[in-house]
């Protein structure tokens, strides 16, 4: 599944097999990738900017994050998991 923001993109796969064991029994992996090619999704740059008066009654902008990108999406994740089936 191709899922997608602007600017940002995001590849999930999930892969299955059954196996039989004996008559009735089956033994189902399962491999779930999220993230698959590891791309980095930046989030929303900080919008909040402070604006204090100095001394001699000026404006002064004071937030040095503004505008800078400090998180991402969550990088790749991987699973793998078993069951057994009667």
């Amino acid at each position: 599944m191709v899922r997608g923001a602007p600017g940002g993109t995001n590849i999930n796969v999930s892969v299955n097999r059954r196996f039989r064991l004996t008559g009735k029994a089956w033994l189902r992996v399962r491999a779930d990738a999220f993230n698959l090619l590891n791309q980095v999704n930046l989030l929303f740059p900080s919008n909040s900017l402070n604006v204090v008066a100095n001394t001699s009654a000026r404006a002064v902008f004071n937030s040095p994050s503004f505008g800078l990108i400090a998180t991402a999406r969550a990088s790749r994740f991987m699973q793998l998991a078993a069951r057994i089936e009667f």
